[in-house]
This record gives structure tokens, sequence and C-alpha cells, in this order.
């Protein structure tokens, strides 16, 4: 009766092996079974995003900033547990029973409580944290800045000043008990990054990622070379079209196949994240994640075999110590399922450079006219502008222009500039006036950019090998490696 309420949570073991500083480390830890974990109260823990990484990084870049690696040993357990109700652990056939007084891992509010933890910390180290990143702490000494990226435990740290950087990695060690500082470390969070100093630009891959990927799935130097990630006949969204396949292509795969798909389509969303030129692919994936047939196995094994094949592929970014915000966006008119639309969306800060955000996504209505599609992926396009450009204010990084928007529907441009009506469409007002308002508030310029040209044509359809090497060359920033 005296722990009333209280969670029993039991233990279990996780071992793990990994390669460390080019060694082989086995680890393993105790972990408790957050299923019962019933009373944990508040559990929101904030995610950082790729895309915030990708732009600190192209700014780093662009202006020779150096950045610094940290980890923070047993982190979880450093910080205080902030559940609702009292938590015991016991293991499994032991009769000792352990209160829980720090954020073990594998509870529910673990990722939280270590969160709140690091907040306080900063915060008393002078850092502020970002309104729009929850993950991103800027602390302004004298005319320096020093920027902190948090993912979890591991801490990539970017400074104006090495001298300034230097002293407060110093200081931030007194607080966190962290590994040894791994100056523009090459390798963290599962990418590989190489700095070119004399060209100022950075690339980054998932060399490693995409090989244990393929490794898993039996994609290896036997399997046929693909040069596109998926082939033009492989693009199949309408159910009579399975029709007319063959028996073993059509059918629906059984429950081991389906997890097996999964896994596939996650490891593959995961890579996405820097191999933009996937990013059709993967989507046109994702829509049977839910019924996969043959075929789509066949797809996902092909996307892989391209990536094993090119896995060497730079993401790269900076370039100039200019920046400016181009953006671009294009709609493809009722080729998802169900008659919805794809549009695309691609964000650089140096026209030449690789892309630091690109989405490309079915919509959610049914559109019945290419100029709503262009629409809706204009009106996204200006938000994800709008996000890029607040990030960088709120880090004090000031943009050399205006920010460009550029579409490649020239009757969609004319109407946002105010030049006519549109008559006979729906489901488009809020976005229209939105468009609109952003346009004349003089924040974007929207301008033409022809079809063939434009780099997100290819995030919303497939192409051909030629059109597909043009389409990669511009938004993994290849260009910049020309110079």
């Amino acid at each position: 009766m005296k722990f009333q309420g209280a969670d029993l949570v039991l233990l279990f073991p996780v071992y793990e092996k990994k390669v460390k500083e080019g060694k082989v480390v086995f680890k393993v830890r105790l972990v408790g079974d957050g299923r019962t974990h019933y009373h944990a109260g508040d559990t929101y823990s904030a995610t950082p995003s790729r895309e915030e990484l990708l732009i600190l990084l192209h700014v780093a870049a662009a202006i020779d900033w150096h950045y610094v690696h940290l980890d923070e040993k047993r982190a979880f357990l450093k910080a205080p547990y902030q559940g609702k109700n009292r938590a015991f652990t016991k293991l499994r056939d032991d009769q000792q029973y352990y209160e829980v007084f720090g954020a073990l891992y594998g509870l529910k509010t673990a990722p939280r409580d270590y969160q709140q933890f690091v907040y306080k910390r900063l915060t008393a180290l002078g850092f502020k944290r970002l309104v729009l990143c929850s993950c991103i702490y800027v602390l302004v000494k004298d005319s320096c800045v020093v920027i902190l990226y948090d993912y979890v435990d591991d801490f990539i740290v970017f400074g104006s000043s090495r001298d300034i950087l230097n002293e407060w990695v110093v200081t931030f060690r007194e607080s966190f008990d962290t590994t040894e500082p791994v100056w523009n470390s090459t390798n963290f969070l599962g990418l590989e990054v190489c700095r070119d100093w004399e060209k100022h630009i950075v690339k980054v891959t998932m060399k490693a990622k995409i090989e244990e990927t393929c490794r898993r799935f039996g994609v290896n130097e036997s399997s046929k070379r693909h040069d596109t990630p998926m082939p033009l006949s492989g693009y199949v969204v309408k159910d009579y079209e399975f029709e007319n396949m063959s028996v073993e292509q059509s059918c629906f795969l059984d429950v081991r196949g389906k997890l097996d798909y999964l896994a596939v389509v996650g490891g593959l969303l995961w890579i996405s994240g820097i191999r933009h030129d996937i990013l059709f692919a993967v989507l046109y994936l994702t829509w049977s994640t839910k019924e996969p047939r043959q075929h789509h196995m066949n797809m996902a094994l092909y996307t892989l075999s391209y990536l094993f094949y090119s896995s060497d592929l730079p993401l790269v970014l900076g370039g100039s110590d200019e920046l400016d915000l181009h953006g671009y966006t294009d709609a493809a008119l009722g080729n998802a399922p169900k008659g919805r639309s794809v549009i695309g969306n691609i964000e650089k800060l140096h026209p030449d450079a690789g892309a630091v955000t690109a989405k490309s996504t079915a919509t959610s209505l049914i559109h019945t006219a290419s100029f709503e599609a262009e629409l809706d992926g204009a009106t996204t396009s200006m938000k994800h502008i709008r996000r890029v450009k607040n990030i960088l204010t709120e880090l004090g990084i000031i943009l050399q222009s205006v920010p460009i928007l550029w579409s490649d529907n020239q009757a969609m441009i004319r109407f946002v500039h105010g030049e006519g009506v549109a008559k006979g469409v729906r489901h488009m007002e809020l976005r229209m006036w939105y468009a609109r308002e952003q346009y004349n508030s003089g924040g974007i310029v929207l301008d033409y950019m022809s079809g063939e040209t434009i780099p997100t044509d290819k995030l919303t359809k497939l192409g051909c090998k030629a059109s597909h090497n043009v389409f990669t060359r511009n938004i993994m920033g290849l260009k910049l490696l020309d110079t």
C-alpha cells in the first residue's frame, strides 16, 4: 500500500555492436520495458530535423565556420526522472526492486526528461533556444556567435571564431560529461562529411548506411546495375494496371514480406534525407505500405541497387559566402493514387548548391486543373522559404537578397502577381490569398523558369537516364565540384 499507483517496469539487456573511431565496440545496457510505464504523464520531446542540420552545414561551409562534435556519456541516466508517478524496476526472476531516480533508457518519459535537463544546463550557460527550432541554441558573445545543434545526446556546435568556440567547449564540458571533442568531424549522426576549405564546400554522404541497408536485403556486386531510382515502366498506381501483370508480380506480399517491405522503405526514407535524387521513387513506395505487392518490393530493391552503385554520390553544400535563398516548385496533375496530384519543392542557399530542403508529396485534395495544383505547390514552397529565412534570421545570419521562388506555370505566376482572377476552380481560396499576400509583402519574388530546366520536375515524375542525371546534378549540388 505504501507505493500504491507506482509503475513496475521490467529490465532487459540490449546488446549493441558498433564501430567507433575505427574499432569494433561491444556494448550492453539495461533498458526498461516502456510498455509497462503506464502513468508516465507528459512525454513529448522535440525532434531535430535533418533540414536544420543541412542549413547549418551549408552556412559553416560557405563562410568558413568551424564545428565540433561532442557526445554526452550515459546521457539519459544523468537526467532526473520526472514521471507523473513513482516508478520501480526489477530484473526478471529477481526479487530485488529498485526505485527509478534517473531517466532510465526505455521509459516513456526518458527523452523528455533528458531534453529538459539539456535545456536547463544550456540556458544556464547563456544559450537561447530558437523559437522555430527547439533543438537549436544560440550564444552570442561580443561579435561572435556559437550555434548548438542538439540531436538527443549528440551536440554539433558551430562557431564564427575557432578561439571562442574552443573556449566555449572547455566551459561546456564542465557541465556536460562528454567524449573528447572532434573538430570538423567527418562522421556523425550516420553521415560522412568531407570539407573542402579551398572551395568553401562540404560534401555529405551516407555511404555506410546505404551499404548496410543493401547488405541486409541482398543487394551487392552481383546485383544488376541501375542508373535511375525506378524505371519508367515501374510507375503503376491504378488497380487495373496490375491486372495486366503476371500473377507473380501482382500478388500481395504475405506477413513476412510486408515486414521486409516496411523495413526497406524505412531505410530508404532515412537515406532520402540526404539523397534527394530518390525522393520521388521513395514517395511512390510509401503509397503501398499498407498492401504492398511483389511489384512494389521489386521496385524497392531496384532503388536499393541504384543507391548501391552510387553510394559515394555527395550532397554538396556551400560554395559562396553570399547566401541567397532560392525556392523551386512544380506540380504534376492527377498522377498520384485516387486522382491526387504530386507537388515538389526545393530550397537552396546557393543556386548551384545542393538542396537544404527538398520534398515530394501527394496533395490531400483532388485538383481539377493544373493551376490549382501549381498554386498548392507554390503555397507550400512559400512556407518552406519563410521557415528557412526565419531560422537564419533567428541565428543572426542575413541573406544577400530577397528570396526567389521559381515556377514553370506562367498562369499561376501572373495570378499571384495580381494580374488576373481565377474562374471555375475550387478548394483554393485560402491558398490563393495567402500566396498573393506573401508576394505583395515584398518578402518573396516569384519568377518563371522553364519546365525543362526547373530542378523540381523530377520530384513529380520519373525521368530517363539522361534527364535524371541532369536532375541529380542540380538537386545534389554537383555543379560546385566543377569550380
